[in-house]
């Protein structure tokens, strides 16, 4: 969807091996303007960082990761997120299980972001998966209600 854009520049950071050789084996890697680099973004965004790189937009999936995790990122995005009119979205995956947990790592979250200048609004989405979608999934990143 993102493609449709036609950005000048879409990096995208995989440290995964499989999810990555299927980006290259889908020809992800000869799309115009993508640049993928391989690699955990612990690794990854401090070089982008020391290129200068500035971006419009940027997404993050937070699923199998950490709150602090989440925090180092918010350190280092604050760093290449254009200003003032940059978008900054990720994957919410954060206390899954608890609803009531889970607000209150949006609200732990929403201060984070305040403290590096950034305003929040939580959008939430309505999914329907079957039961049988999980099939051979070791552990769910989202639950119906």
């Amino acid at each position: 969807a993102l493609q449709s854009y036609e950005p000048s520049l879409h990096v995208i950071c995989e440290a995964h091996p499989t999810v990555y050789k299927k980006m290259v084996d889908d020809g992800w890697d000869k799309k115009p303007n993508v640049r993928i680099c391989f690699g955990k973004w612990q690794d990854e965004l401090p070089k982008l960082l020391q290129e200068g790189l500035v971006f419009d937009g940027i997404f993050y999936d937070t699923y199998g990761e950490h709150f602090t995790d989440l925090e180092d990122f918010h350190s280092l995005m604050a760093g290449c997120l254009a200003k003032p009119n940059g978008i900054y979205s990720f994957f919410n995956g954060l206390a899954p299980d608890n609803l009531f947990f889970h607000g209150v790592a949006c609200n732990c979250v929403k201060i984070q972001l305040e403290h590096i200048g950034l305003d929040t609004e939580f959008a939430q989405c309505q999914i329907q998966v079957d039961e049988k979608d999980w099939d051979g999934v070791r552990r769910k990143y989202w639950h119906g209600r």
